[in-house]
């Protein structure tokens, strides 16, 4: 099964890349990333268009997360221009580490094409078991499909997971591609693109893949910083109280937002 890898042609993580996604069946095939390390906004203006960025979002990014989302949309027209006509085409960033075997995929993939999706996430960014827990908590999962210990479904909302490890459907990447001409958002923008394209996104339980954080560490999460002057947090003893509250009512939520699209 092949793997669509973006990294950056001068970076030591191929080779570990590699021979992890070798490991687990994988056919890894690279893609260069768009390097901006070195570029202003004077010079990404022509690719970028910021001034709809600053539009649309409420935070401000720096040239390596532009760099990010290039190195996805790229990819996206690249794998449109590839003579096989795939169904769906599996993306990953160079500092993955896939949990799920190369057939365990594919069988996750086949379930999860009974709904049509138009992106399957299989990773999240900087996402250890006990963050997952508290993602599960507040954002919770809803299983639609089984394959193996995996399961696929839908979760409450869309959140800036991470662009780690990601299934698109061919539809998709036509979609976007045709849509839009010069890109505004950023490359885990998963609420802004359900939104904007109608998509359906599904998620895997547990995760495909993890982001090698530690052994291999990206600076580009500090590359985005929202726009508030004041931040509000509520004292300790109020967090467990509030995030029960918040968790039972964002479940009741995700079973009301199933009744309405006829997936229960």
């Amino acid at each position: 099964m092949d793997v669509n890898i973006i990294s950056l042609k001068d970076s030591n993580r191929r080779a570990v890349c590699k021979s992890r996604l070798i490991s687990k069946g994988y056919n890894p095939i690279f893609y260069d990333a768009f390097d901006s390390r070195n570029l202003n906004e004077v010079q990404l203006e022509h690719i970028f268009d910021f001034k709809l960025f600053r539009k649309t979002f409420n935070y401000k990014i720096d040239s390596g997360i532009i760099g990010c989302v290039l190195s996805h949309f790229n990819l996206y027209k690249s794998l449109l221009r590839c003579e096989n006509n795939s169904k769906y085409y599996i993306i990953v960033e160079d500092d993955c580490i896939p949990l799920a075997t190369s057939s365990e995929l594919k069988n996750i993939i086949d379930k999860a094409l009974i709904s049509s999706f138009d992106i399957l996430l299989l990773g999240y960014s900087k996402t250890d078991n006990t963050q997952y827990e508290v993602i599960n908590k507040m954002n919770p999962f809803k299983k639609l499909y089984s394959s193996g210990k995996f399961d696929i479904g839908i979760r409450y909302k869309q959140s800036s997971c991470g662009a780690v490890a990601y299934v698109v459907s061919r539809s998709f990447l036509k979609n976007i591609t045709t849509s839009i001409k010069k890109p505004y958002y950023v490359a885990d923008e998963w609420s802004f693109l359900e939104k904007r394209f109608k998509l359906l996104i599904l998620h895997t339980s547990p995760l495909c893949f993890l982001e090698d954080y530690n052994g291999m560490p990206s600076s580009l999460e500090d590359g985005r910083v929202t726009n508030r002057s004041i931040k509000i947090r509520l004292p300790y003893f109020i967090r467990p109280i509030w995030r029960s509250i918040y968790s039972f009512y964002v479940r009741v939520m995700l079973h009301i937002k199933l009744i309405i699209n006829n997936k229960i």
